[in-house]
C-alpha cells in the first residue's frame, strides 16, 4: 500500500517507502498498514460505507485524530490483536457486549484496555438508573459487530438497543498512549480492519458524541 500516516496532532509522521513496500505506522509497529483517508486502498475497502453510521468517527479520521489501519493477520482475541500490531495487550482496547441478564434486549458495551479477565458482577452497582443491573456477556451481539470486532464506535442502529458504554477511565499513563481499536463490522475484512488513536481522544470524542450514553469509571479485573 501506498499510503502513509498523516502529521496532524501529533500521529506518527509520513515514512518514505519504496514501490511496493509496506509502512509501519509508527516505530513500533511493523505489521499495519495506514490507510489513508480518500486514497484507493480506502475506496477499494469500502470505508465510507463502513464509517457512514459513524459520522464522529469519520470527523476524527480527517481531522488527523484518529486513522484506519489495517492488520496483515485476521484478529479477533486481544493476544491476537496484539500480535498484529506489534503493540502490547495493554494498548489493545477489547470492548465487551453485555446483556442485562434479566432483559436480553438490554445491551450495554464495556471498553478496557489489556487481556485481564473483566469482572462483571456487580459493574454497574454505582450507577444511577442501573444499580440491579446484572450483565453477562451477550448471546446476541449489537448490529453491525461481531465477535472480535466489537467496538466502542457503534452506528445508530446498534446504539437505539445500546442502553450505556462503559469506559475505563483515561488515567495517567493511558490518556495519551495510543490505543488499538476494533472498527466493527461482520464480514472477514472487518477483522483485519483497527483504528489507531490516543485513548484520552476516544474518551472525549465518545462522550461528546453520546452525551448520556458513556459511563467512564474503574473496571474491576479478576485474577
Amino acid at each position: 500500500m501506498h499510503s502513509v500516516l498523516a502529521t496532524q496532532k501529533g500521529i506518527a509522521p509520513a515514512v518514505q517507502q519504496k514501490p511496493g513496500q509496506r509502512t509501519p505506522i509508527s516505530e513500533h509497529i511493523f505489521r499495519a498498514v495506514h490507510v489513508a483517508y480518500g486514497t484507493g486502498e480506502w475506496h477499494s475497502l469500502g470505508m465510507d460505507k463502513r464509517l457512514e453510521g459513524v459520522p464522529h468517527l469519520a470527523s476524527l479520521i480527517r481531522d488527523g485524530r484518529a486513522a484506519v489501519v489495517y492488520h496483515d493477520e485476521a484478529t479477533s482475541t486481544v493476544a491476537q490483536k496484539s500480535r498484529a500490531s506489534g503493540m502490547a495487550a495493554e494498548s489493545v482496547l477489547r470492548v465487551l457486549c453485555c446483556e442485562n441478564t434479566f432483559d436480553g434486549d438490554e445491551k450495554f458495551l464495556v471498553a478496557a484496555t489489556g487481556a485481564g479477565k473483566i469482572r462483571l458482577t456487580g459493574l454497574l452497582s454505582a450507577v444511577a438508573g442501573h444499580e440491579f443491573v446484572q450483565l453477562r456477556p451477550a448471546e446476541k451481539l449489537p448490529a453491525g459487530m461481531a465477535h472480535g470486532t466489537c467496538t466502542p464506535f457503534a452506528s445508530a442502529e446498534a446504539l437505539a438497543g445500546i442502553a450505556l458504554i462503559v469506559m475505563e477511565p483515561p488515567h495517567e499513563g493511558l490518556k495519551g498512549r495510543e490505543v488499538d481499536i476494533a472498527l466493527g463490522g461482520t464480514d472477514e475484512v472487518a477483522r483485519h480492519l483497527a483504528v489507531r488513536m490516543r485513548y484520552g481522544d476516544l474518551v472525549d470524542a465518545m462522550t461528546a458524541a453520546h452525551p448520556g450514553k458513556v459511563h467512564v469509571s474503574e473496571i474491576p479485573r479478576s485474577n
